[in-house]
């Protein structure tokens, strides 16, 4: 409770004690002095008025008393049965009601509050694997990457070695640039279920964080034969052609992907990928027209106009490139990428100048 209820409880029962004194004054006015021989005579020689008066003063003293009383405890009380509720409003929810309230918050992106139900969830029945596997994604996503990976881990005992959950472990493990428990992840997947497909993919991503391309490519292929619609192995591929210096191979890779799905719902990372490759096989006007019309999708991201930049920068259209970088920025008025690459333009635009003078 606030200081001002307290100050307000307190005024509310200096009240009622007023509102009580008033009562006795009226109910009992101070006699005169006629009235009081009058009553001091009647009240010793008559014993029925002496009885009847003594229980009617006592009745009004004990009913003021107890109006007092209970005005006082109400008002006080309001604080107790506050913390009462309080206390006991965890328990309003069951642990399946938190998780459910917990993953609607991770899915709209309140991360704070989904970690918050997710352990309330947990705290009431902790031996439920997905609710510690659903607080782990959470404090993964916040950037809490210690405690995501011990509660993913007693998800992962919890749910007796679940390939699932340990190729979850084991990326987290990856992410936190822990590669020897990530690879140990990999192996114990892979012993629980030889043919899951993510474990592979895993595997392949340990490989490749070592620099081990070839291997990391043996890791993908074989994970895409499991499950070949896994898109982010697709992508994993072309990038591992392209750190290999291949960049024909990257984008046949990058084209085969975007050919399984219609054109407005090809993965932008995919274009992004395909127009990488374009520009290292010296194709820039078609990587540019590629980027142009991914540019113009509604949900297009700031990559997209980043790499349009960048390839009109190429292709020696500054103009065209401070259009590009102008359209993300207003799009992303938040990110500094742009305001960088926009000073980065004006030594090459002035370079431009200064060749154009020299050839005149």
């Amino acid at each position: 409770m606030s200081r001002e209820f307290h100050n307000l409880t307190s005024l509310l029962g200096a009240h009622a004690f007023r509102m009580v004194a008033s009562r006795l004054r009226r109910t009992c006015p101070p006699p005169s002095e006629t009235q009081w021989i009058d009553h001091r005579i009647n009240f010793s020689f008559n014993p029925e008025t002496r009885d009847s008066r003594r229980l009617d003063v006592s009745h009004r003293l004990i009913t003021s008393f107890l109006l007092l009383l209970g005005l006082l405890v109400a008002c006080s009380g309001c604080q107790t049965f506050s913390q009462f509720t309080q206390k006991s409003a965890p328990n309003i929810y069951s642990p399946k009601q938190w998780a459910d309230h917990g993953l609607e918050a991770f899915q709209n992106g309140h991360l704070d509050k989904a970690r918050g139900l997710f352990s309330r969830a947990a705290e009431q029945n902790p031996n439920d694997f997905r609710v510690r596997a659903n607080l782990a994604r959470a404090l993964h996503q916040s950037g809490d990457r210690q405690r995501s990976i011990i509660e993913m881990q007693i998800a992962a005992d919890l749910s007796n070695g679940d390939p699932e959950m340990l190729v979850e472990l084991g990326q987290m493990y990856l992410d936190a640039g822990q590669w020897l428990p990530a690879r140990r992840q990999v192996e114990l997947a892979l012993e629980s279920n030889h043919l899951f497909a993510p474990a592979w993919a895993l595997s392949g991503k340990t490989a490749k964080s070592k620099g081990n391309y070839e291997q990391a490519l043996a890791d993908f292929q074989r994970a895409l034969g499991y499950a070949p619609e896994l898109t982010d192995v697709q992508l994993e591929i072309v990038d591992t052609y392209q750190r290999l210096g291949k960049p024909l191979r990257a984008l046949s890779a990058a084209e085969q992907l975007l050919s399984k799905h219609p054109n407005d719902e090809q993965p932008e990372s995919a274009i992004i990928a395909k127009g990488i490759a374009l520009i290292e096989l010296d194709q820039i006007g078609p990587a540019i027209d590629l980027l142009q019309a991914a540019s113009e999708r509604k949900n297009a991201s700031s990559q997209i106009f980043v790499q349009l930049s960048q390839a009109e920068l190429l292709a020696n259209n500054l103009s065209k490139a401070r259009l590009a970088l102008a359209r993300g920025k207003q799009n992303f008025p938040n990110l500094q990428i742009f305001e960088q690459l926009e000073s980065e333009l004006t030594p090459a635009e002035e370079r431009v100048a200064w060749s154009n003078s020299i050839n005149r």
